[in-house]
């Protein structure tokens, strides 16, 4: 049939190139073949183009399909199956004219490879001897990650200690989570992919101060401490006592005489020498005063007891000096009590960073005069740095339509600079005295027009309150860990050593995983450096629970009530305004990551907080649309973390 057709589009243009009827009519004739076979390729040409882009369509998402149903194993008929199935859905047999369809599926070292060839009869065109036009396409389907930055922010509160489901910890799941995650990372990875993890264990802080510059720690900080005063009232602790004793000359006697008739009075004399005092501070700041006494007699010295009266007769005992020095010494030894005044003390703390000029080191121990009473004075106490950090200088918000400056805590590409403000501090719990719910409110922290820090009037107390590290209300989590390139092995032995405990300031975790994945701010260069064509960075927030501020926990911004760096004080009765300012900092940090083209996938895990409709907003809020997730338990949390590396290990098509 086709040919008859072709036959007599030819034999019309034949019979119109031999007519005879006239110029007119070969004219007409000469004009009328362009015209049509320019115009009416187009139609032809557009059916070529609709077919060929719906049978590359077609190829495309059987190759993809195949790859996917293929995972790391061999490419099965099932494989096969599924790659016919959406090149069929996506290209019906005989679509658009065509006709004779092929398609066939191979794989090859690891990539689908599809083929697809159609033929499609002309129209216009046959009229230039071009009766059919052959299409082909061709498709590989990739399992094939580009270099990726992925950084877990991670909740390791004590509350990652509860008991999901039989003899199992919700922060066992995490591990096993997060190994599930790197094996799938692993799987879908080629030898050129490069995948960098970074860590960022949370809890009231973080220990990233193996990860700063020195210069970009303060050598002092303005802590709630406290300082031994001298009240005035005075402890005895007693004295020595030497007795008179004869140094030189001579005493003869005593003698005793019985039945003497008479007896004389005395005539010995006595000759005192002036007494001196001396008093010295000894080292224990007790003082001793030490009075020595002297004398010299001469003469006889007689007592005498009457023994008969009539006649009278008396027992006489005398004694005989000739020079005879006597001296005596006796020490007092007082020390003046201490009270406690407590307030906002600034610490030198320069020798605790280190001396290494680049990475901070913790360096040698000092020690200081702070330590519990003892007979009424101070002892000392030794502290050293445990590599956790106190924020820099942040403002108190009151509306966060309208932010305050500064907000160095709040940036994650922050730099210090020489500026003290500017630079992170570091956190010493033995020299944090907290009062908490038990004291009157102090004074927030202020500055003068300089720029100074103004130290609220102390007060002064006889009685002792809690110690930070002693009450272990200090949580210096397990170290966080910039981004590097790190084997699935290598990630378990990380996550394998983290341990549960302290309370939950998500902000703070979050502040430092944006700081750790950022391409600017002080990982900026690392992070620039790693970078290449189609690097994909996200970082992974979970947590088990809401915001849970303390007022008596040390946290990275102090012992809040007291310090009210952020926000004024706050009784411990009622805690929500503390938790709303901190859901509310968490946002402003969680809008910089995703500002910085960052994926911020979050997972809310475990019924504490999903029974908490305000907690799972605020979390959704943070992350990128689309990349919030819910895990009631263990397995459901494992499943997440696959499903979550799986997005980010997407199936690729390759040229």
């Amino acid at each position: 049939m086709q040919q008859e057709q072709t036959k007599a589009k030819r034999g019309l243009m034949q019979r119109l190139m031999h007519s005879q009827g006239g110029n007119v009519a070969l004219m007409g004739a000469a004009i009328v073949v362009p015209v049509t076979l320019m115009v009416g390729s187009g139609i032809d040409f557009s059916r070529y183009y609709v077919i060929k882009s719906r049978m590359q369509m077609a190829c495309d998402a059987g190759a993809l399909a195949g790859r996917k149903i293929m995972g790391k194993t061999s490419f099965s008929s099932d494989a096969l199956a599924e790659a016919n199935k959406f090149f069929d859905a996506n290209f019906i047999s005989g679509s658009y004219g065509s006709e004779n369809l092929q398609r066939v599926y191979t794989e090859n070292d690891g990539i689908v490879e599809g083929e697809a060839t159609v033929k499609m009869d002309t129209s216009i065109l046959a009229l230039a001897q071009i009766d059919e036009m052959n299409i082909a396409v061709e498709c590989n389907g990739k399992l094939d990650i580009a270099n990726t930055d992925v950084t877990f922010v991670l909740d390791t509160t004590g509350s990652m200690d509860t008991i999901d489901s039989g003899s199992t910890s919700r922060m066992f799941g995490l591990r096993q989570a997060v190994k599930d995650f790197a094996t799938t990372m692993e799987d879908a990875k080629s030898e050129r992919t490069v995948i960098r993890y970074g860590f960022v264990p949370y809890a009231s802080n973080v220990k990233v101060g193996h990860l700063l510059r020195r210069e970009w720690l303060s050598d002092s900080n303005t802590i709630q401490s406290r300082e031994a005063v001298k009240n005035g009232s005075w402890s005895n602790l007693g004295g020595t006592d030497s007795g008179w004793q004869r140094v030189s000359g001579s005493a003869n006697g005593p003698t005793t005489k019985n039945n003497v008739s008479s007896c004389s009075a005395s005539n010995a004399t006595r000759t005192d020498y002036p007494t001196t005092t001396n008093t010295v501070t000894n080292a224990d700041e007790s003082q001793t005063t030490t009075t020595f006494e002297s004398y010299r007699l001469n003469g006889t010295e007689r007592s005498c007891t009457i023994t008969q009266n009539s006649p009278r007769r008396y027992r006489r005992v005398q004694t005989v000096y000739t020079n005879a020095v006597y001296n005596r010494t006796t020490t007092s030894t007082v020390r003046e009590n201490y009270s406690w005044r407590y307030y906002p003390r600034t610490y030198d703390l320069t020798t605790l960073k280190g001396d290494n000029a680049g990475i901070a080191v913790p360096g040698s121990t000092q020690t200081f005069h702070v330590g519990n009473l003892s007979g009424g004075i101070p002892t000392n106490r030794t502290v050293s740095w445990n590599g956790c950090i106190e924020e820099a200088r942040t403002s108190q918000i009151t509306n966060f339509a309208n932010l305050p400056s500064p907000l160095y805590d709040l940036d994650i590409n922050h730099v210090p600079t020489a500026d003290n403000d500017t630079r992170w501090k570091m956190q010493i719990p033995g020299l944090v005295f907290g009062r908490g719910k038990f004291v009157t409110p102090v004074p927030p922290h202020s500055y003068n027009q300089s720029g100074d820090f103004i130290v609220p009037e102390p007060s002064l107390r006889t009685d002792e309150y809690y110690n930070a590290e002693d009450a272990g209300m200090a949580t210096c989590t397990n170290p966080a860990r910039a981004l590097t390139s790190m084997s699935p092995a290598e990630v378990g032995g990380y996550v394998d050593g983290l341990q549960a405990k302290g309370g939950t300031y998500h902000d703070i975790g979050m502040i430092w995983g944006g700081r750790l994945a950022s391409p600017n701010g002080i990982f900026g260069a690392s992070n620039t450096a790693a970078a290449s064509a189609g690097l994909t960075r996200h970082v992974i927030f979970m947590t088990d629970g809401s915001t849970s501020p303390t007022d008596v926990t040390l946290t990275a911004y102090g012992i809040e009530p007291l310090d009210q760096r952020r926000m004024g004080y706050w009784d411990y009765r009622n805690r929500q305004p503390a938790i709303t300012m901190a859901d509310q900092r968490l946002q402003l940090v969680c809008d910089q990551i995703k500002n910085e083209n960052i994926t911020l996938w979050v997972v809310a895990f475990g019924t504490d907080v999903l029974n908490s409709a305000s907690t799972k907003q605020n979390l959704e809020d943070c992350a990128t649309p689309g990349k919030y997730f819910e895990a009631a338990n263990n397995t459901q949390l494992r499943a997440q973390f696959v499903q979550i590396a799986s997005q980010i290990a997407e199936l690729r098509l390759v040229r």
